[in-house]
Parts: structure tokens; C-alpha cells; sequence
């Protein structure tokens, strides 16, 4: 498949529009890589010009056109995906860049399941359904199969638009537009005598990205046409003798009679301008008269009707404006429900129905400890309306929510899954839970993954950066992958930076991580703010299906443990990313007890107390990490 870079087409498309059938053609500075200045259209050849001006045109304004946002989603709300970057969320593994930082979780085709993260995922613990919001419709009969699976998709561009003007001030515009797309496949599968027949047809709509670019570059083409008309024409005294003088600009700037341009050379140096009346426009110059002295070459800025000339401080100073410019399209990736064909139709009140159940809006009562230390729990979301953790809940105040959807785009972190509620309750001892953990600490619900446990590089590294930016100071990561991720290493890296400390899970494949590397668990030789925890059943003996080796720190309770999950449930289940859950929380309530100690003195403690306890010698003791740390804090 051919890749775009759609930076390099934006540019070239916009010069293109600009240069033919536009009333204003660009001129390209060979030196710089934006567009410069808006030079002249073509002149009437009916009114011949009594003499030749060769001059250049005056750059009136810099145009620069950063693309701010390339984003292409599929679904609605809980069922979306995004891929790319919307604004303020550009990283170098969703911006595609360079080839060194792309998405090293993509989907892979044919495969039994589209998750790295098959410990987590591919259990039945979860709250998948067969018919998952339209994924797929599956129809089998007797050693017949088909599958019929439709998605819309849409693409979205954004781009900013500055205008610099030649006395430093900047104009800002920035401008945003959309289009959808589909696709739609179905696949037949059939044994019959000995032979296995599979046979599919595909189609998909792929030019909605092509469509977006399209509209994002008639859209700028409007903004420009709009600052230019704003902005003063700038052009040059060309010629004079002893009865007329003439300025290199005529009907081809759109210079009538009677228009009126100001000195800008004299006002530029301190002097009262002089001012200069169009008496006759020709082609490409125009006749004027002057009502003070002037030099040939002199700059001259244009006037509106009744206007002034600015203060001889002022000097020139274009319109500035920063309101945004939008192009539509037909529905909202957020409100949507599509609908569109069999599928669609088929399963649209279970959709509405699952959006309802699974896709809350969080309801904040206005109870969260403010001053309680921030856990984020990067995973499948948290059912952040639960009555056991609503009280605990981080509100972000700048989204009006509770934590971020990546994988989705919005605002909406809640759980389809179930993973990261467990996790979550655990830490602040929901559903009565006991062991240490910090029932005052605010959970910061980070949502990574769908229910099938698909992610991107881009919604993992950029997991980290909102997390440390909201202030967290543990990183809850109760989970594994076997691919090892430059986007991980390098989230956690920021975290360790920030002096954040990351509780990861050993995974749940019954592997030697010394023989078998798992992650993030196996990046803990890599850095020094990763703490690997194992689940240990009721006896402190690890979980049969744990991951085991140097790699992992200590081991936590992880066996038949009450968890909270989605829709205010209860249920009983093991696995290592509960025992994370309880290192975090254990950390959290020692760290509010004593916040004045770092990262590493924190971690140091906590592995110091766990020596020596349990079956694995290497268990934690809550009890003994909690009197440590009220004995350093004294």
C-alpha cells in the first residue's frame, strides 16, 4: 500500500490552488519552505501600461501551514478506534514521522485474536459478547461458516494557519474538516469432501482521507483568501517625473481610482507619512498624486475608505483574528450511531443499548480527596460511576472527566472489559478488599485498550505523558505483552523522569521472563522506576500460571480476590495484575503518609520490607513497609 505523506501534499496542493484559477497567485522564496507573499493575478490587456515596472511585489505577510491533526477513527463512542493524532495529542508514534517510532501494535490480519495482550484478553472473564456493537455477524450451519462484518470510518485533518506580518505580529487561524467512509466484508468458509474452500469479497470506500485533504485545503484556500483581503496591499513608489509618479500596482491588485496608499517608508523611519491618490489604474501600475515629498522605491501601504494611517509608533499592523474555520460533515464521531446497511440495522439496539451500559459519561458528586496521591491505572478504563470507587475518583478538570480514552479519542475512560476496574478497586480496597491498600488515594482512569485488548504506540506513549501530567505518582501497568515496545520504555522513562514510580505486572503465561522477555515486566533492568509484581495464592506461593524470574521484584496477593467490575458488579478472580494492584495501593497509602520522600527512597523501602516473607522470600508485608516508613518519616 502506498503511503502519503500528507504534509508534503497539503503544501503542494495549496500552492497549486493558489497558482491556478485563484485570484491570487503565491510566490515561493527559494530559501524557506513556506509560502511567502500573495503576488498579483493577471492583469486586463485591454489598458496598456504607459511605462514598464519590473519591480517584485512586496511580501504583505509570511504564510506558514502547519498540519495540527491527521486522525482516522472507526466505530462510534465505546467502539471507536483512532488512529493518528488529534490535537494536542501529537506524539512521535502516531504522527508518522520516521520509520523508527511507528505503530508496533497494529492488527494482524487473519489471526485468531487481534490482541498482543492475549493473558489479559483472551479470557472469558471479560464482558465480550458474540455480538460485539456490529464487529461481526456470525451465521454458522453445519460445517458452513460465513461472517459478514461492516465499519464505518472517518477521517479527520486540521491545520494552523499563521500569518506573519512584517512587523512580528502574527495572525493565527486554524481550521478543521471530516469525511467518512466504510467497509464492508464477507468471507465464506466451507469443508465439503476432504477440501477446505475459503473464499472472500472486500470492499471498502478508502477516500476519505483523500476527501479530508480535499476539503482541509479549500478551507485554508478560503482563510488565506479572507487575511489577505484584511490585510493592506503593499507595493512600491516605481517611477516619478516632474508631473506624475506612478506605484507598481494596477487592476491586477485591484487598484481603482481614487484608492489610497500612505508612505510606509517614512512612517517606518519616524516621519509623517505622505499620502498618494490613485488618479488612473492601468494593468499592472497606477498614476497618483501626492500630497507631501516621497523618493522613488519608497514602500507604500494601502488604505481602506475613511481610513487613517497608523501612528508613526505604530507602524503596520494587520487585522488579527483567531477564530476557527470549519468544514462540516454529515454527523459526529461522538453522537453518531451509524447504521448503514444489514449490519447496521441488525444491530442497532443492542448498540444503543451497550452505549448505555458501557460508554457512561462520568457523573461527578464532588467528593474527591484533593490532596490524596494520584494512582493512574493505564488498562481497558474503570467503571468510574461504581459506588465502592466513585469517592476515589481523579476529576480532570480541564476535560470536565475522569481520565482519557486514547484508543478512542474522547473523554469517556469507562470500562468494557472489566481488567482495569478490577485493578483499580483493588488499589483503593474496593468491594471490602483488605491488605494495605489506600482507600483515601485518587484512581486517574487511563483507557488503552478495547475489549479485545487492541492498543497503538500512540495511545500507550501518550497514557504516560497524561498520567504525569495530572500529577500521578504510581502507574499501575497490570498487564503483559510479548512484543517489546519503544513506546513503553519510552513512557516509562518519561514517568521515571517526573519521579513516578510504575507497578507492572509479571504477566500470566507460566514463562521464565529470563528465557521468554514479557513487558513491560522485562524492561526492569532498564530502569530504576519499575517495580514487577507476581500474583502468590493464599499460602504466598506464587500462581501457577504467573511469570516467573530475576525480572520480577515481589509477589502480592493475587488468588480468588474479590474485585470490583463495570455496572457496580462483584466478582472472584486471579491474576497477577491484582497483585499490582496491591503493591500500588500499598505504596500510595505509604507515600500519603510520608510525601516528602522521592521516587527511589520510596521503592528502596518497599523492597527492603518485602525480604525474607513468604514462601518466595520476596512477598509483601504492608504491615512492616507502613511502621519503615513512619520510622524515616519522624
Amino acid at each position: 500500500m502506498k503511503r502519503e505523506n500528507y504534509g508534503a501534499s497539503l503544501y503542494l496542493r495549496i500552492v497549486d490552488e493558489l497558482s491556478n484559477g485563484s485570484s491570487n497567485v503565491i510566490l515561493i522564496d527559494p530559501d524557506s519552505t513556506g509560502i511567502v507573499a500573495l503576488q498579483a493575478r493577471d492583469g486586463s490587456p485591454e489598458d496598456a501600461d504607459p511605462i514598464f515596472v519590473n519591480d517584485p511585489p512586496i511580501a504583505s505577510a509570511r504564510i506558514s501551514i502547519a498540519l495540527d491533526e491527521l486522525s482516522f477513527s472507526t466505530g462510534s463512542r465505546g467502539t471507536r478506534l483512532l488512529w493518528g493524532f488529534r490535537r494536542g495529542m501529537e506524539n512521535p508514534y502516531n504522527a508518522g514521522l520516521d520509520a523508527t517510532t511507528t505503530n508496533e501494535f497494529s492488527i494482524r490480519e487473519n489471526a485468531a485474536s487481534p490482541s498482543w495482550f492475549e493473558a489479559e484478553f483472551a479470557g472469558d472473564g471479560g464482558l465480550r459478547s458474540g455480538l460485539e456493537l456490529g464487529r461481526d455477524i456470525g451465521l454458522e450451519a453445519g460445517v458452513a461458516g460465513l461472517n459478514l462484518a461492516h465499519a464505518e470510518h472517518r477521517a479527520t485533518m486540521g491545520a494552523r494557519i499563521e500569518f506573519h506580518a512584517r512587523n512580528g505580529a502574527v495572525t493565527a487561524r486554524s481550521v478543521l474538516v471530516d469525511a467518512s467512509g466504510f467497509a464492508f466484508d464477507l468471507a465464506g468458509h466451507l469443508v465439503y469432501a476432504g477440501g477446505d474452500y475459503r473464499g472472500g469479497i472486500r470492499l471498502a470506500r478508502k477516500s476519505a482521507l483523500k476527501r479530508a485533504l480535499k476539503r482541509l485545503v479549500r478551507a485554508i484556500k478560503n482563510v488565506i483568501a479572507e487575511e489577505t483581503a484584511r490585510t493592506p496591499l503593499l507595493t512600491r513608489l516605481a517611477w516619478a517625473d516632474e508631473r506624475t509618479a506612478f506605484v507598481a500596482a494596477g487592476e491586477n491588485f485591484g487598484v481603482g481610482e481614487g484608492a489610497r496608499f500612505y508612505d510606509l517608508t517614512q512612517l517606518e523611519a519616524g516621519r509623517h507619512p505622505t499620502m498618494f491618490t490613485v488618479t488612473r489604474a492601468y494593468s499592472r501600475v497606477a498614476s497618483v498624486a501626492a500630497d507631501g515629498p516621497f523618493a522613488v522605491g519608497d514602500e507604500l501601504a494601502s488604505l481602506e475608505d475613511g481610513e487613517n494611517p497608523p501612528d508613526v509608533r505604530g507602524g503596520f499592523q494587520p487585522l488579527d483574528t483567531n477564530s476557527g474555520y470549519r468544514i462540516p460533515a454529515a454527523g459526529s464521531p461522538d453522537s453518531s450511531l451509524p447504521a448503514t446497511g444489514l449490519p447496521g440495522l441488525v444491530t442497532l439496539p443492542y448498540r444503543i443499548w451497550r452505549w448505555t451500559r458501557y460508554d457512561q459519561p462520568f457523573r461527578y458528586r464532588g467528593n474527591s480527596d484533593r490532596d490524596a496521591i494520584t494512582v493512574a491505572v493505564i488498562d481497558s478504563g474503570v467503571d468510574y460511576n461504581h459506588r465502592d470507587l466513585r469517592k476515589n475518583i481523579f476529576l480532570d478538570e480541564a476535560i470536565g472527566s475522569a481520565g482519557f480514552d486514547f484508543i478512542s479519542g474522547d473523554a469517556r475512560a469507562y470500562d468494557d472489559y472489566a481488567h482495569g476496574t478490577e485493578v483499580a478497586g483493588v488499589v483503593v480496597g474496593a468491594a471490602k478488599n483488605a491488605g494495605g491498600t489506600a482507600s483515601r488515594a485518587r484512581i486517574l482512569p487511563i483507557k488503552i485498550f478495547t475489549p479485545f485488548g487492541i492498543t497503538n504506540s500512540g495511545a500507550i506513549y501518550n497514557a504516560f505523558d497524561y498520567a504525569v501530567r495530572a500529577g500521578a505518582k504510581i502507574i499501575v501497568t497490570a498487564w503483559a505483552a510479548q512484543v517489546r515496545s519503544q513506546a513503553l520504555i519510552d513512557g516509562i522513562r518519561l514517568a521515571e523522569a517526573h519521579g513516578c514510580l510504575v507497578v507492572a505486572s509479571a504477566g500470566d503465561r507460566a514463562v521464565d521472563l529470563d528465557r521468554e522477555p514479557q513487558y513491560p515486566a522485562s524492561f526492569a533492568r532498564e530502569v530504576s522506576n519499575l517495580i514487577v509484581v507476581a500474583g502468590a495464592d493464599s499460602s504466598g506461593a506464587p500462581l501457577a500460571r504467573a511469570n516467573h524470574g530475576s525480572d520480577v521484584s515481589m509477589y502480592a496477593p493475587g488468588f480468588e480476590i474479590r474485585v470490583a467490575r463495570p455496572r457496580g458488579a462483584y466478582a472472584t478472580n486471579s491474576h497477577s495484575g491484582l497483585a499490582a494492584g496491591f503493591v500500588a495501593g500499598t505504596l500510595a497509602l505509604g507515600w500519603s503518609r510520608c510525601p516528602g520522600l522521592s521516587v527511589f527512597d520510596t521503592r528502596d523501602i518497599l523492597l527492603k520490607t518485602s525480604n525474607n516473607h513468604g514462601v518466595t522470600g520476596r512477598e509483601l508485608f504492608a504491615p512492616l513497609f507502613l511502621d519503615e516508613i513512619n520510622r524515616v518519616c519522624k
